[in-house]
């Protein structure tokens, strides 16, 4: 009875030995399976860059990762009119290429996304359609030609006069004008001795420094003058401003004209002086033949008394008016359409 306990303690001690062999043998092959799957997943974040974290997705094959870290493909290059532009062209020329393919034309200027002039002089088009054009790609700026009266100007001119020597006597009208509106990169603009009494055109000359708008005489009328000068308020750059001989009482847009430095306001029935009391900038201020009085003028030597002020006199330009270095640089920027530094800040 005793050997049999004795034996059948032996074989419980042996099984417990087997199990805990057994036991550990298993935590140890689950230990190595783990090490060998995470040095797997290593080599496989190596080869294909995958670090994991939030909205990243592991790529199936190296091919696939090349193609994620490869630059965006460059534009393809654009024909147009016989021509292969780069697709990262900024200015083209066709002028005097006849247009005759709207539809064309868009779906090529579509094409040039980094495109900023284009220069369509003499290619067949309307006003009107080169002024859709320029709403459709309002980041391009198209140059064509407009035609007021006897000239052809460009719309990217910056100096235009008439230039009249008294072998001129055609008169632009306002129907003639009303191109302008296009021409807005003008710097000086000479509309002397026309019948323009319309210059809501000015609005859209925001770089305007210099304007001359004498002698217009209301279209129909030898005696009756322009009196509406209120658009200047759109030209607050303006440095230099003639429209002597005319019918102008309203001068209130002087407040809104702080730049001017040559001012001739000669024959217009202007009375109010106020108006012209807030010009930091003036060197010159021609008032012959108006309303204002001998007091008003005295007023305004004591309020400016470095600049030349004009009371007393005949013929608007006496005393000096076009003997000036501003006057000559002018009409050599009339002459060969380009700003002369004078007129710059």
């Amino acid at each position: 009875m005793h050997r049999k306990t004795g034996i059948l303690i032996i074989l419980v001690g042996v099984l417990i030995i087997l199990l805990t062999v057994l036991i550990k043998l298993f935590d140890s092959e689950k230990k190595n399976g783990a090490e060998s799957l995470s040095s797997e997943n290593a080599e496989k974040s190596t080869t294909f860059g995958f670090v994991g974290g939030y909205g990243d997705k592991p790529v199936g094959t190296e091919a696939e990762t090349e193609a994620m870290t490869e630059e965006p493909t460059a534009g393809e290059d654009v024909e147009l009119y016989g021509t292969v532009y780069p697709y990262d062209t900024q200015q083209i020329d066709i002028s005097g290429t006849a247009v005759d393919d709207l539809d064309y034309l868009i779906d090529r200027l579509t094409k040039l996304t980094m495109l900023n002039k284009i220069d369509m002089c003499d290619c067949g088009l309307s006003n009107e359609t080169m002024e859709e054009l320029t709403k459709r790609f309002p980041d391009v700026k198209f140059v064509w030609k407009v035609t007021l009266g006897l000239w052809t100007i460009r719309t990217d001119c910056v100096a235009f006069s008439t230039l009249k020597d008294g072998t001129i006597t055609y008169r632009l009208t306002n129907d003639d004008v009303k191109v302008l509106k296009y021409c807005t990169d003008m710097v000086a603009l000479d509309l002397g001795h026309n019948r323009v009494t319309d210059i809501s055109f000015l609005q859209y000359m925001p770089k305007l420094r210099i304007l001359i708008l004498v002698d217009n005489r209301v279209e129909g009328y030898d005696d009756v003058y322009i009196s509406d000068l209120s658009w200047l308020r759109y030209t607050p750059e303006l440095r230099y401003l003639e429209f002597f001989v005319g019918s102008v009482s309203d001068i209130s847009f002087l407040y809104d004209l702080p730049n001017l430095v040559d001012l001739n306001i000669s024959y217009n029935p202007i009375s109010e002086v106020e108006y012209l009391m807030k010009l930091p900038k003036i060197e010159r201020l021609y008032l012959e033949h108006t309303l204002l009085t001998e007091e008003d003028y005295e007023l305004l030597r004591q309020t400016y008394p470095d600049a030349q002020i004009v009371y007393y006199g005949e013929g608007s330009v006496d005393q000096g008016w076009r003997e000036h270095e501003r006057y000559f640089a002018m009409i050599d920027m009339y002459h060969n359409n380009y700003v002369n530094e004078l007129f710059l800040d």
